[in-house]
């Protein structure tokens, strides 16, 4: 976990660094975290971050497949839409797996279709 203090130092040595900031504490933020998951129109998506070379630090190309065995990505990366439907809808029951999941699901789909076009 870096200090201020060690951003300091590591940001003139490697610019380029990948840094994860951390801004909800849960389960102290969770009913903001709902308010905006929940609220009409929202889209559940991640904060992705690019595969990287462990060897080399450098970001692994779109294209490459399969991904080379050192390539790491935070694991945030992918399963965000998954997640939310986990603790949503089958450990929470908040949302009704029936009732909503087809219209949220077409939401989703369509706001990261346009978002993608844009």
């Amino acid at each position: 976990m870096l200090s201020e203090q060690s951003f300091k130092e590591l940001r003139p040595r490697e610019p380029g660094a990948t840094v994860v900031v951390h801004f909800l504490e849960l389960p102290r933020d969770q009913a903001l975290l709902d308010i905006s998951n929940l609220f009409p129109g929202a889209v559940i998506a991640s904060d992705s971050m690019p595969w990287l070379s462990t060897k080399t630090r450098e970001e692994v190309e779109d294209d490459v497949w399969p991904l080379p065995e050192d390539a790491f990505a935070h694991p945030r990366s992918a399963g965000a839409f998954a997640r939310f439907f986990a603790q949503y809808v089958r450990e929470r029951k908040i949302i009704g797996r029936c009732h909503r999941q087809g219209r949220i699901l077409a939401r989703e789909t369509y706001a990261r279709v346009r978002a993608a076009d844009e």
